[in-house]
């Protein structure tokens, strides 16, 4: 059997696995039963699951066609772990201006109408942290696709990095 055909197979059972797994999980913790602050976490911790599942059959196919490419990613992941800290910060960052604004609309709408508008508020919060959210996981998903398919290919001959305009 080829090593691209085991690649494949590898590939698609991790993905089918985190097809399942992902919603199985949130799903799981969003029962009505579990705390508040369970139920909140439980799509970030499907997204998880199925972003590690996917990244696990990634790196699998990926090992059975070139070994000898995965042994420089703990070193290209040190040298891009400073970035990953400052994305990280930049949407803890976001997340508390997205706070104050919907404590403004808040108080706002109070102002306005003489009663709390709990809708509004989690309205304006939701899209600020989407917006802003959207833009910081693109950039850091592009940086990261860069630097694990340059460091695992760029010794094979003819390899172009052409990820796409927002790389």
């Amino acid at each position: 059997m080829s090593d691209w055909l085991v690649a494949l197979i590898t590939f698609a059972a991790c993905l089918l696995l985190a097809m399942v797994l992902g919603p199985l999980t949130r799903k799981l913790l969003s029962k009505p039963s579990r705390p508040d602050a369970v139920r909140q976490i439980a799509p970030a911790a499907g997204t998880f699951v199925f972003s590690a599942l996917l990244a696990v059959g990634l790196i699998g196919a990926l090992s059975t066609v070139d070994p000898t490419g995965l042994k420089k990613i703990p070193t290209d992941f040190l040298q891009y772990f400073p970035k990953l800290l400052v994305a990280g910060f930049m949407v803890l960052l976001g997340n508390v201006g997205a706070s104050v604004a919907s404590i403004a609309v808040r108080r706002a709408a109070i102002q306005a109408t003489g009663s709390e508008r709990p809708t509004a508020v989690r309205v304006v919060k939701a899209a600020t942290l989407q917006k802003r959210g959207d833009e910081r996981r693109h950039r850091l998903r592009c940086a990261v696709e860069r630097s694990l398919v340059t460091s695992i290919f760029k010794h094979r001959p003819g390899f172009r990095v052409c990820l796409g305009a927002h790389s």
